[in-house]
């Protein structure tokens, strides 16, 4: 499953200050991407929650800056930009800190330590986990539930189809057609909701 890049309408629509449905929409899809890239960078969970905070009060005051156009880049570099400056900001701040009271500083340099591209390419499988738990969220209520156990204990839980064909008291066959037919759905429901995002150079 690729990362799907925002879609320009949403990013067009953000820099407009009243179009409030826009910035929740926005939100409510950055927001837990942000937080779980920070956490991956040893922020604790309150600090996390912070810092995504601050990322997304800086796109909100400068969305209305950022051009999109090949010529200067994906709107995730950008965003991952943001981020790696505030988690360095983070970091920089506890060093300012007493020893005493934070513990060591070679562990706070090592936590710091990414590249911008390591913290865009977290945000791209945060993306990815993000796009996954949307559609599974939609498709589950649309299959039965044993056909969603199929899919569920082949596919997540990595049993055997043979096993899972016992489990679920199925035949083998009828295992195998199940979980085609989730993740065909899944598939599907990822590409109908991937088609408005942007190209991933824009």
């Amino acid at each position: 499953m690729s990362s799907p890049p925002t879609r320009p309408s949403l990013l067009i629509r953000i820099a407009d200050p009243q179009d409030s449905a826009a910035w929740s929409e926005f939100v409510g899809l950055y927001e837990p991407i942000l937080v779980r890239v920070a956490k991956s960078k040893g922020l604790q969970p309150n600090d996390a929650s912070e810092l995504a905070q601050e990322v997304l009060i800086t796109v909100m005051s400068s969305i209305s800056r950022f051009e999109i156009s090949p010529r200067v880049g994906s709107f995730r570099r950008w965003l991952a930009t943001i981020t790696s400056n505030k988690i360095q900001d983070h970091f920089r701040s506890i060093q300012r800190t007493p020893i005493g009271k934070i513990g060591s500083r070679v562990d706070l340099t090592r936590l710091a330590d990414g590249s911008l591209e390591e913290i865009e390419a977290s945000l791209q499988v945060q993306w990815q986990h993000q796009m996954f738990a949307r559609a599974v969220e939609a498709v589950r209520d649309t299959v039965q539930s044993e056909t969603w156990s199929a899919f569920w204990r082949t596919s997540i839980d990595m049993i055997s189809v043979e096993q899972a064909a016992i489990e679920l008291n199925s035949t083998v066959g009828n295992i195998y057609v199940s979980r085609s037919r989730v993740i065909a759905k899944l598939r599907k429901w990822v590409q109908q909701h991937s088609n408005d995002f942007l190209e991933d150079q824009l």
